[in-house]
């Protein structure tokens, strides 16, 4: 997989990476290629082995067009208010760790909507804050501005 210097990479589980490097190792004799990638926000580094770079699930970040589609799902009424505490849990804990944008978009407006119906628990609340944290760094990068805002009139409204 070939990938250019500073390409914007979304990593599942830390989000928005860019790649800065891509440096060679030695590792029980054999020289391997890794990926060093750079958290946009956060002081951390990834370096992933370029062999196996599929397998992380890297995606690229989300262009302009998609953050517009995205931000439609923010939009749209809650789904899923009627399942029970546990099933909503684990429908909403497997499209977090998908880290697709509309997936942790459909997060937000389900817990948002159950939170003003019925309110919701502690750990409802951290997962609306981790999904939120983790879309508005991807839609920073996407509408070239701090998305925090965008998302807070959407969220406020």
């Amino acid at each position: 997989m070939q990938i250019p210097i500073g390409t914007y990479l979304v990593h599942p589980v830390h989000g928005p990476t860019v790649l800065v490097d891509v440096t060679q190792r030695e590792i029980g004799g054999e020289v391997r290629e890794y990926a060093v990638l750079e958290h946009v926000e956060q002081d951390l580094v990834l370096q992933l082995p370029m062999a196996t770079l599929d397998e992380h699930e890297l995606r690229p970040a989300m262009k302009k067009t998609e953050a517009k589609d995205v931000l439609a799902v923010l939009e749209e009424p809650a789904s899923g208010l009627s399942l029970t505490w546990r099933r909503m849990r684990v429908r909403n804990q497997a499209k977090m760790t998908s880290g697709e944008p509309s997936q942790l978009a459909e997060v937000i407006r389900d817990l948002r909507g159950k939170r003003d119906e019925k309110g919701i628990s502690p750990s409802e609340r951290t997962m609306l804050r981790s999904a939120r944290a983790r879309l508005e760094q991807e839609l920073d990068l996407a509408l070239d501005r701090d998305a925090s805002e965008v998302v807070a009139e959407l969220l406020d409204a």
